[in-house]
């Protein structure tokens, strides 16, 4: 039986910050899920850690920043007035002859402000959680980089 005498590390991805096993120095492949921002295998995969880079960082934290802005001011022109959601998804349990979707123009007055109300808060929620996100993405950069990387120990490996 050949043994290898490899040290295995961890370090934290660029794009979602989580923790990963190393192979050959760029973090494994894994999946990330941000609802309404990523969603499937994370793009930080296959890059190297957080400890050693953070390009990958600093974009993802400056794109989500942007669209954050830009869902701002989205929100204020539906407050405003100045402009609303051109169609409306239905409740999958809700058919109304066949359609997903209804145009704006086939809503009731009071439907309409319904459909603003919830829209507004979705938006708003979105917002929440993408500037969080990207705090605490922009936070653990500023805490891990530069530093040594975590030893792994083989439970980790049968379990990653």
């Amino acid at each position: 039986m050949v043994s290898h005498n490899r040290k295995l590390y961890k370090g934290h991805c660029q794009k979602c910050g989580g923790e990963y096993l190393l192979v050959d120095g760029l973090i494994l492949v894994h999946e990330f899920h941000l609802t309404g921002w990523l969603e499937g295998f994370c793009s930080g995969s296959s890059a190297a850690p957080m400890e050693k880079r953070h390009g990958i960082t600093d974009f993802t934290v400056a794109d989500v920043l942007q669209n954050c802005e830009g869902l701002r001011e989205l929100i204020g022109f539906y407050r405003n007035g100045d402009d609303h959601p051109r169609r409306i998804a239905l409740p999958a349990n809700l058919p109304v002859s066949g359609k997903t979707y209804l145009r704006w123009e086939e809503l009731s007055d009071k439907s309409k402000e319904d459909v603003l109300c919830i829209e507004i808060a979705r938006l708003q929620k979105l917002v929440d959680d993408g500037e969080q996100f990207a705090r605490r993405l922009k936070t653990l950069a500023a805490s891990v980089h530069g530093l040594p990387l975590i030893a792994a120990d083989v439970g980790e490996i049968l379990t990653a």
